[in-house]
């Protein structure tokens, strides 16, 4: 035999190298084994985190087959773990299945994260709205190998931002039947939101109107009515009482209208305002009135205090509201 051949030294260089390796294999079991228990527990940790997230997580494959789901996810789906991984999602989800799979093979193309906003009907028949985030999984090379979806519910969220998106609707159009342009001011912030008859009131349209902080709303304000107004507010902020005022106030097209407005601050928490609402009326047309009223009267009072003879203004019954002055030297009157 060949061995036979072999010289005793060789043998024994043989026996010790063997020897060696053996060792080395004995050394290596238990690191081994500690690196494989040390992995099981980390996969362990990773499953009961994901298994008790409390939200929807799954890993589908780049064509659409599902890898991973947790509980909560396949209960959404109207099954168990075990009965739906293998399956694709065009199966339980036939109605999205385009979309998510063009989502899904965007990820694997580029490995860039995406976040969508949906309104899912479950198999339950239920129609629920998600923010669902999309994931690049990737292999020891950092090729994307699957795609990792992280969903959350969000239908009381949504539902919560349609019932304030109809709220302020219902607001806006009452607000704008009255005539008045209504406005929100928070004193902490200094930001103002506007509502009602915007273009009616100030010949801006409601998106434009929106730009207006309190420094441009003050811009508008006639210069000679400015600082009576500015000090009304202040003095108001700072009693956190009422707020009235009339001032002229300019519009788009530079014209001015005589305006009244009404607010009220209330007092809050730590001696601060509440935020108040407050209205601007355009008053335009009861001052022309009152001024036509004014000159006519005026007029009146001119022509009988120049009348030759006595005059005088009363009621059945009651004392007399005006006389000339030809009557008070009639009676010694002063």
């Amino acid at each position: 035999m060949k061995d036979e051949k072999k010289s005793k030294t060789q043998l024994i260089e043989e026996l010790n190298q063997l020897r060696s390796q053996i060792s080395e294999m004995d050394t290596a079991a238990p690191e081994r084994k500690q690196a494989e228990e040390a992995l099981r527990e980390s996969e362990e940790k990773y499953r009961s985190l994901v298994e008790n997230a409390g939200i929807p997580i799954m890993n589908y494959s780049l064509d659409g087959c599902l890898l991973f789901i947790n509980s909560i996810g396949a209960k959404n789906l109207g099954g168990k773990p075990e009965d739906l991984i293998g399956t694709f999602i065009t199966e339980y989800l036939p109605d999205m299945a385009s979309e998510a799979m063009s989502r899904i093979r965007g990820v694997g193309e580029d490995g860039v994260k995406r976040e969508f906003e949906d309104c899912v009907e479950l198999p339950s028949g239920d129609k629920c709205w998600f923010s669902t985030n999309f994931y690049a999984v990737n292999d020891a090379n950092g090729t994307v190998v699957a795609v990792q979806m992280v969903s959350r519910d969000i239908t009381e969220r949504k539902q919560a931002e349609d019932a304030l998106r109809e709220s302020e609707m219902r607001f806006r159009i009452t607000a704008e039947e009255t005539g008045q342009l209504v406005y929100s001011f928070d004193p902490k912030t200094g930001k103002v939101k506007w509502a009602g008859a915007i273009e009616a009131v100030t010949g801006y349209t409601h998106e434009e109107y929106q730009l207006f902080d309190t420094d441009a709303w003050a811009e508008q304000i006639h210069p000679d009515d400015r600082e009576m107004v500015l000090k009304n507010m202040e003095n108001a902020m700072e009693h956190q009482t009422n707020f009235e005022a009339e001032y002229r106030f300019r519009r788009k097209d530079g014209s001015y209208i005589f305006v009244e407005e009404r607010g009220a601050f209330v007092p809050g928490g730590e001696n601060a305002p509440y935020p108040t609402v407050g209205t601007i009326s355009d008053i335009t047309d009861r001052k022309q009135a009152e001024k036509a009223l004014h000159a006519s009267e005026t007029r009146l009072r001119s022509f009988l205090d120049n009348f030759p003879g006595v005059a005088f203004i009363s009621y059945p019954g009651k004392c007399a509201l005006y006389s000339n002055k030809a009557l008070a030297d009639v009676y010694g009157l002063t």
